[in-house]
């Protein structure tokens, strides 16, 4: 069977039920959406060890509750500018 990135996502959504919430935060941060999905790794944060051994095992989409990006601005940061 052949599923998109965005077909699981999707079902992820749809299963989720009405407690589902859209937000700027879940999206897709690299890749194509319609890319074939090969196999899914989970994860609570997108380290790099977490990224290679994803792909070494053939995955291709990884679903992470934290992003594998810094995105608050450096004021937050004690000393940050």
């Amino acid at each position: 069977m052949v599923i998109t990135a965005q077909a699981i996502v999707d079902r992820i959504q749809q299963k989720s039920g009405s407690g589902w919430r859209d937000t700027p935060v879940d999206t897709f941060l690299a890749g194509n959406p319609g890319s074939d999905v090969k196999g899914i790794a989970t994860t609570y944060a997108p380290s790099l060890e977490v990224l290679h051994k994803a792909v070494g095992s053939g995955k291709n989409m990884i679903i992470s509750l934290e992003n594998p990006f810094w995105t608050r601005p450096a004021s937050l940061i004690p000393g940050g500018t």
